[in-house]
């Protein structure tokens, strides 16, 4: 593997791995000269899928490969650590503190709520299976759902993923921009 490669394409694939199974293949890739590691299950057709392999340990050992250091793993425990203590005090926790991107199935475009604040008229409750319980925010247009994050890969770094659930689930991003590509992306974690 010649990790440095062409500097001049966006995206360079720098080595390929098929798994034993032969089901997922992943892809050793620089884009923009940083260290990404992708993977496709697809099998046959025109067009290649590929997502973000959320493995820590083929992403973190191959930014070392590539850059000579290691990358700390972060974890959802650090995301969630204040959210017993803030709701208690009636408080938004402060990762849940942004303007979230999320794509709206019936509009099919990319809409945002604004959770940088709290609505007198906004419930907040923690369940035991660490939801953060959000009920009647009428100036938002929800009135009940269910919050919460975890990091994610994406483009070769972890991010912070609201999982949102009411009559569905799905996900939310920081940048709309994340939202436009990963809007039909399921983590696999996400409970029913």
């Amino acid at each position: 593997m010649v990790p440095r490669g062409d500097q001049e394409a966006e995206y360079q694939v720098v080595a390929v791995a098929t798994a034993v199974e032969g089901v997922t293949t992943y892809l050793f890739t620089l884009h923009n000269g940083q260290p990404v590691v992708f993977y496709t299950q697809t099998s046959n057709g025109s067009r290649m899928y590929l997502y973000d392999s959320q493995n820590f340990a083929l992403q973190s050992g191959f930014a070392k490969i590539v850059t000579g250091n290691s990358m700390p793993e972060m974890s959802n425990s650090n995301l969630n650590n204040d959210v017993q203590a803030r709701i208690k005090m009636k408080e938004i926790p402060l990762s849940y503190r942004h303007v979230w991107y999320y794509f709206n199935d019936q509009t099919k475009k990319v809409e945002q709520f604004d959770f940088t604040h709290r609505p007198s008229d906004m419930g907040l409750n923690y369940s035991s299976d660490h939801w953060v319980l959000i009920k009647d925010v009428e100036e938002e247009g929800i009135d009940n759902f269910k919050m919460f994050l975890r990091y994610r890969f994406f483009d070769g770094k972890q991010i912070p993923v609201a999982m949102l659930k009411d009559e569905t689930l799905f996900n939310c991003y920081l940048d709309p921009n994340q939202i436009e590509i990963m809007h039909n992306f399921k983590y696999g974690d996400e409970s029913n």
